[in-house]
């Protein structure tokens, strides 16, 4: 029934003649299906993307060999790291326990009794004196050897002398005359004004050895 009133319209419209006023509640001429397919323009469509251009079969093909190849190869190893600079670093000292510190404190305690050696340093002299100097000379030597034990126990006389005094001692009485003047020589150069005053005596001891050896040698 609709359809019919439809077509019934249609027809009516287009046999309008042309000099017919259309009222103010006509149906307009846009209003009909085929005027309206007719007459309305066609939209551009701006927004229409274009698509990207397919790569052909054989550039595909290559890129995948290649991708293939380089998936079998290994990656070039890296570079060797830069030498080390040639810094120069002092020596470390040797670690040492607590009980080898303390075994060495106590050998050279034991090694250097300031004591001890004045007590062995005076034996060893006063040996040496009885047997090699002349009597006329003893009592200047024992003198000036008295004045050397009391700047000892004054402690005016430090280690090193000390030590060096007591090496004196032993090397003459060993009668090891060069070890003995050797050691006096250094005494007097290092330490002079500490042994000025008593180390002739010193000296005495070791010119009196040299004369009895060079004596008995001639014999």
């Amino acid at each position: 029934m609709d359809e019919k009133s439809s077509d019934n319209a249609i027809s009516t419209q287009k046999s309008l003649p042309s000099s017919y006023d259309p009222g103010w509640n006509d149906t307009p001429k846009w209003a009909s299906p085929h005027a309206g397919n007719a007459n309305t323009p066609t939209k551009r469509i701006l927004n229409k993307r274009v698509p990207f251009p397919l790569i052909s079969g054989e550039l595909a093909r290559n890129n995948a060999e290649c991708q293939s190849n380089t998936a079998g190869m290994s990656l070039p190893p890296p570079p060797p790291p830069p030498p080390p600079l040639g810094l120069k670093t002092a020596p470390h000292a040797p670690l040492i326990t607590p009980s080898d510190a303390n075994t060495q404190f106590t050998c050279i305690v034991t090694k250097f009794d300031k004591e001890q050696a004045l007590v062995d340093t005076m034996a060893n002299l006063e040996f040496i004196i009885e047997k090699y100097v002349m009597e006329n000379k003893i009592d200047e030597v024992q003198k000036r050897l008295d004045l050397m034990k009391s700047c000892w126990l004054d402690n005016k006389l430090n280690d090193s002398i000390q030590q060096k005094i007591l090496d004196i001692s032993k090397a003459l009485k060993e009668e090891d005359v060069e070890k003995a003047d050797k050691l006096h020589i250094a005494l007097m150069i290092d330490h002079t004004s500490l042994c000025s005053a008593w180390i002739p005596s010193i000296r005495h001891i070791i010119s009196a050895l040299k004369e009895k050896k060079l004596c008995s040698n001639d014999v």
